[in-house]
């Protein structure tokens, strides 16, 4: 814990956002279903509203990139849904 970063470092509140808007690149959102820390419903909701986008799914817990690497690899590395 003694080496533990600060959360949010003091660096996110310093000033505000310095873009207008989001930068034009693809955005993807990846949706864990078996998550209990953050909902679906919730996270299926929030996609949408603040992204714009429709997440992709994947049948797996809040740490995905260390109980299914491959699948998430194979899902950020494809075409996407949007």
């Amino acid at each position: 814990m003694s080496r533990e970063r600060a959360h949010p470092s003091p660096a996110a509140s310093a000033r505000p956002w310095p873009l207008d808007a989001w930068p034009n690149v693809p955005t993807r959102f990846v949706l864990c279903t078996e998550d209990r820390f953050l909902p679906p419903d919730f996270l299926r909701r929030l996609a949408l509203e603040r992204l714009g986008v429709v997440p992709e799914e994947i049948t797996a817990s809040h740490c995905v990139a260390l109980s299914r690497p491959v699948e998430l690899a194979d899902i950020l590395a494809g075409p996407g849904k949007n």
